[in-house]
């Protein structure tokens, strides 16, 4: 059985989640978005500010219907912070459970997941600020660890960063 991480509450207390590593996949329906750690050599990574969270995060979304879904980690990396990817590795699952059942606009997050990719940037385009991305950064990952926070406790992405580096190595 796959080690699971701790559990930690999102930021507004409406949702909790935790890091399950593994590479197989969970029942399509179960799985509501990707996110991509972006390796830039072997100790750099990329991270994006989300201007809602004011906060320096991974990217990644939704899958988009009929999306396959690393076309959707590469569509989010492409977004969000201006990159190109080269192969995809499946390190994980984050797992969600809402907690305020008040909370219609989260339901659709209970029971599911987000698929959690690592990946070697192949290229670093231009990237604008939009709506949605304030900033990109390349760091060290020792710096990433400091800065990374927003919905999520910052010690939830840190756990998932320090994972994704040991099966780097591998």
């Amino acid at each position: 059985m796959a080690e699971i991480f701790p559990i930690y509450r999102a930021a507004d207390g409406d949702l909790e989640g935790w890091f399950e590593p593994g590479t197989s996949l969970p029942p399509p329906e179960q799985i509501v978005g990707v996110v991509v750690l972006p390796f830039l050599e072997a100790d750099r990574v990329v991270v994006v500010k989300v201007r809602k969270r004011r906060a320096w995060e991974f990217p990644g979304g939704h899958v988009e219907e009929r999306e396959e879904l690393c076309e959707a980690a590469r569509r989010e990396a492409r977004e969000e912070a201006g990159v190109e990817l080269a192969d995809l590795h499946l390190i994980g699952r984050k797992w969600l459970r809402l907690l305020d059942p008040r909370r219609a606009e989260l339901r659709h997050y209970d029971g599911r997941c987000l698929l959690v990719y690592w990946a070697n940037v192949e290229a670093l385009r231009s990237l604008q600020p939009d709506s949605e991305i304030s900033g990109r950064r390349v760091v060290r990952t020792q710096e990433a660890e400091d800065m990374l926070g927003g919905y999520w406790p910052a010690r939830h992405l840190v756990e998932i960063l320090e994972y994704a580096l040991v099966e780097r190595e591998r």
